[in-house]
């Protein structure tokens, strides 16, 4: 039996649940900007090994909010310049909000036929669950960090059990988003919100007068 000392360091992904920590973080910080390498050291603690960090997202539409649109692409030309980061995206689709015929009628002289329809994401989902399977099988890591408050990945920490993997979730918990799935299913939730504040306050002492 190795001494204690000399055991491999356990392997870390992290894999975000971008749109989802987009949306968590103007909730409760009232940004949507925070620096993902430095989550990922917290994260990842000093005697675990980082691997990779995957990032997954779907772009705003450009015609819908060109602001929202703008920061977020910005963001993500920071996100590439961080090393061993892969990021993949999905896409927003167009949905028609289903209204019973009642409803509808009592509001249509007050709404516009645009404003009946929707955007929905679509592909970050079940991309997020391919790769931790993937990966898992293949693996590539010994420790899967899933960033999301998603109950749907209950499902994948479930699968990713069989392979002797381990997932811990970290998510916002006082963020409405958050699934209390989660937490059943997982071999440990991190809060975030114990997290979180410390690296906007060092993020906003580095890049004091930009927001990026």
């Amino acid at each position: 039996m190795q001494p204690e000392l000399f055991k491999s360091k356990k392997r870390v992904i992290l894999f975000v649940d971008g749109s989802n920590l987009f949306h968590s973080l103007w909730e409760c910080y009232r940004t949507h900007i925070l620096d993902i390498q430095e989550l990922a050291l917290k994260l990842c603690c000093v005697n675990r090994e980082l691997k990779q960090i995957r990032y997954y997202y779907s772009p705003f539409i450009k015609e819908i909010n060109s602001h929202m649109y703008k920061i977020q692409q910005r963001y993500i030309e920071r996100i590439k310049t961080y090393p061993n980061v892969d990021i993949s995206e999905g896409k927003y689709v167009r949905k028609p909000i289903l209204l019973k015929k009642e409803t509808l009628e009592k509001i249509k002289p007050y709404i516009t036929k645009d404003e009946l329809w929707t955007y929905i994401e679509k592909g970050i989902d079940v991309k997020i669950a391919v790769d931790m399977i993937a990966l898992g099988i293949a693996n590539a890591y010994d420790v899967a960090i899933l960033v999301s408050g998603d109950g749907d990945f209950v499902p994948v920490i479930n699968k990713l059990k069989e392979f002797k993997k381990t997932v811990q979730v970290a998510t916002i918990m006082n963020d409405i988003r958050k699934s209390y799935d989660l937490k059943e299913h997982a071999k440990s939730v991190i809060n975030l919100t114990h997290i979180i504040p410390s690296i906007l306050k060092k993020q906003k002492s580095h890049h004091e007068g930009d927001p990026f």
